[in-house]
């Protein structure tokens, strides 16, 4: 990474990452979507772009996040995210969502557009959707079987989140991937991340 924050990808990851914010700015049904997700830069910093989408109005961030499918507003009109640093996180995440990755399962690439259906599973720590494979969804129905229909107490990880977070165990020479994996395992980085942004924001104010 340069020292402005600029990250350099390759020419195939480029295209990407073009074709897939795209994609978002074709469906985009205002001017304020468009011009939230045009401030981001998939060349610049995750700091970087958290900054510039701060700098938006609440109202925008708002918009932009319910067209990329996060609740904003809760059934009694109050705000679901306590600031516009949380909000713009989330905007980033969901963006990036849209980004290829490769299933922890079946090893495909594969990467979800802007129309696809709801993945059946989301990314504890990223919002990455899951692949729509038999591997999945047969992990999925079988966790769903045993827990009565919900995932309590268990989570599902993307494969580049689990790689970050060494989410790994070994049996005998072969590493075993542990795309779900228990809340206690990964909940403490939220909460650390929350307090975190708390804390910024404070000094902020």
């Amino acid at each position: 990474m340069a020292k402005d924050g600029t990250i350099t990808y390759t020419p195939e990851k480029e295209e990407m990452f073009k074709v897939a914010l795209g994609e978002l700015l074709e469906h985009a049904t205002s001017t304020s979507i468009k011009r939230t997700i045009g401030t981001y830069n998939y060349a610049k910093s995750y700091a970087w772009n958290l900054d510039k989408l701060e700098s938006l109005t609440a109202a925008a961030l708002e918009e932009c996040a319910v067209f990329l499918g996060l609740t904003v507003r809760n059934d009694r009109n109050a705000k679901a995210y306590k600031n516009k640093t949380i909000l713009s996180d989330r905007i980033i995440m969901r963006i990036e969502a849209h980004y290829e990755e490769e299933c922890d399962e079946c090893n495909e690439k594969y990467r979800h557009r802007y129309n696809s259906p709801e993945p059946v599973l989301r990314c504890y720590l990223c919002m990455q959707g899951c692949h729509d494979c038999e591997g999945i969804n047969a992990r999925f129905e079988r966790c769903s079987q045993e827990t009565a229909g919900q995932l309590t107490g268990s989570v599902w990880l993307c494969r580049g989140c689990r790689l970050k977070n060494d989410l790994s165990f070994e049996t005998g020479s072969k590493t075993q991937s542990v795309s779900f994996s228990t809340v206690e395992s990964v909940k403490k980085e939220e909460r650390e991340k929350e307090k975190e942004e708390e804390e910024e924001k404070e000094k902020v104010e």
